[in-house]
């Protein structure tokens, strides 16, 4: 009998932690990313650097977060032919919203990151980097 029940343990252990890492599958993953500026950023500097991190289903970047109060954003993530598509929006109630579009193959990344704000259009910004 107890081989019975601690075999269902096993199995039941096992199942919970392919669910967590289908449900979630970038958890724990952290990009060093570089952004480009696109025909509709009319900003004459350079976009810079930043950082994207998921964690707990969540999508975060994080000097974006910082300097202008964007709160993290849960990601949705698909699977196909070894390429992760991702996708995920981070609000800030001053500063409207950053949506991420992006696919990790290995421990590359590439992707937009679009700026919207009502009243103010939207700015795209590329971005490539890889896994820290």
């Amino acid at each position: 009998m107890w081989r019975i029940l601690f075999g269902l343990f096993l199995l039941l252990s096992t199942w919970s932690n392919v669910m967590q890492a289908a449900a979630a599958p970038l958890d724990g993953r952290r990009y060093a990313i570089d952004l480009v500026a696109t025909k509709d950023d009319p900003a004459d500097r350079p976009p810079g650097s930043d950082f994207v991190v998921f964690t707990n289903g969540v999508g975060d970047c994080e000097q974006a977060a910082k300097a202008y109060g964007y709160g993290k954003g849960s990601y949705t993530a698909t699977t196909a032919k070894g390429v992760v598509s991702f996708s995920f929006v981070m609000t800030s109630p001053k500063h409207g919203e950053l949506t991420f579009k992006g696919q990790i193959k290995d421990k590359a990344i590439t992707g937009t990151r679009t700026w919207s704000k009502p009243g103010k259009g939207t700015i795209t910004h590329n971005f490539s980097g890889k896994q820290q």
